[in-house]
């Protein structure tokens, strides 16, 4: 049984599973069919540094955002939330396991949820894990 400080997470399901951070780039995951899995609005994404630190060198950006859709079309989809942000204030390092940040999926979510990785660094390092959790009840 998950103590307080475990997450519940949906079985077999991520955004991204232990992802490299792109490079001066954005990376889409898959869309997630948040209708057929019939809990919408009884789950978090929560966002966490992978297997390996993330490296980000001075003024460099990070941002992991949530994004929606009425079809699973890569063209459709527009911005939902943001989930995690930094702007790097010197050379950055972010710990292996680290919390990023989560987000309670709005009920006002389209069919469709992807996740989005976006950093201007061209050196950036690293990997991220993004995942829906249930909510406790």
């Amino acid at each position: 049984m998950a103590g307080l400080n475990e997450d519940i997470k949906v079985y077999g399901e991520s955004f991204f599973d232990d992802t490299t951070v792109p490079q001066n780039d954005t990376t889409n995951s898959d869309g997630y069919n948040v209708s057929t899995c019939a809990v919408l609005g009884s789950f978090r994404v929560k966002a966490v540094v992978g297997d390996t630190k993330i490296s980000l060198a001075n003024g460099q950006a990070l941002t992991i955002t949530l994004q929606d859709s009425d079809t699973d079309v890569d063209g459709d989809y527009a911005a939902l939330a943001t989930i995690y942000t930094i702007t790097a204030s010197g050379a950055t390092e972010l710990a292996v396991g680290a919390d990023l940040g989560e987000i309670v999926l709005p009920y006002t979510a389209k069919q469709f949820v992807r996740a989005t990785i976006t950093t201007d660094d061209v050196a950036a390092t690293g990997t991220i894990m993004v995942y829906p959790v249930y909510l406790p009840r």
